[in-house]
């Protein structure tokens, strides 16, 4: 079932909840998807249409939430377009939302190998 929220602004956004934990959450004023596929399998997508629409802060919220419960988490950004990386201490590039979402779950931030996630 689908629920809306007006919002203050008089734009809408939607949630649904599935019998599994399914989750998703459409918000058309701010172009932002969050998807939860259950709570079997753990996972948390978010998905948006452009840039500077909230995604980076959204998961480094969620990355906070999770340190506090005490859960592990990785932040991971298969590319990096950014023209402003950061220099981690090992002397890698990394995208500065990157680096903001490693303080927020607690990690050095560095470049996380492929294979170790």
């Amino acid at each position: 079932m689908w629920l809306g929220m007006m919002r203050a602004d008089g734009s809408y956004a939607f949630s649904a909840e599935g019998d599994k934990g399914q989750y998703i959450y459409v918000s058309s004023q701010k172009e932002l998807v969050i998807i939860r596929n259950g709570i079997e399998y753990g996972t948390i997508m978010i998905q948006g249409t452009g840039s500077h629409i909230g995604k980076s802060v959204a998961v480094a919220a969620i990355y906070r939430i999770l340190k506090q419960d005490d859960y592990s988490a990785c932040p991971f950004k298969s590319q990096n377009r950014a023209l402003d990386s950061f220099v981690t201490s090992g002397g890698d590039e990394t995208g500065r939302a990157q680096v903001v979402q490693a303080e927020a779950a607690g990690l050095e931030p560095g470049v996380i190998p492929i294979e170790t996630l």
